[in-house]
């Protein structure tokens, strides 16, 4: 670990430091993370004349690691959906599978945006966890992360049944 003077800081100390990162085993987008809020630091530091150029400037930004997804096999999934059946917690999950509904996006939904006249089931809204003055707070959003998020799904018949008893079991 090494003490070094904002002053002497340069860009090839700032290379050494996320090559320790990654060999720490941390993904390319926590590097990023920590390059961005570096460069800031920096950038702060040279506006309040601590040091003469911000040397994060220098270096090209850490690449953001290419997401790979995990996917259960078909097997794992029927295996899963098998020991879930009758579980509170087998509609968020039955739904997750089928549909490939992110949590958020699953625990966003409402009753109102499922149309069974079309057999349709719109994903509008979502559900997260977010710090709100130093606190973990859950924070509904009326708005997705991104426009191709909104969506409308079929319903299946399998879907409509479990939808219709859950409906029933809350609501009589």
């Amino acid at each position: 670990q090494k003490r070094i003077k904002l002053l002497d800081l340069k860009p090839g100390d700032l290379l050494d430091y996320y090559d320790t990162l990654y060999a720490r085993g941390l993904s390319g987008n926590t590097v990023l993370h920590y390059h961005v809020l570096l460069r800031k630091a920096l950038e702060e530091a040279h506006l309040r004349e601590l040091i003469p150029i911000n040397p994060a400037n220098s270096i090209p930004r850490p690449r953001k690691g290419q997401f790979v997804a995990n996917c259960y096999t078909p097997e794992e999934c029927q295996r899963l959906l098998i020991a879930i059946k009758g579980d509170p917690l087998e509609l968020p999950i039955l739904l997750s599978v089928l549909y490939g509904l992110r949590r958020s996006e699953v625990l966003g939904l409402k009753w109102g945006t499922i149309d069974y006249a079309r057999n349709t089931i719109t994903i509008s809204h979502s559900v997260v966890t977010a710090s709100v003055d130093g606190h973990c707070q859950t924070v509904c959003q009326d708005k997705l992360k991104r426009k191709s998020s909104f969506r409308s799904l079929p319903l299946t018949p399998m879907i409509v049944d479990i939808l219709r008893e859950t409906a029933e079991m809350r609501y009589g």
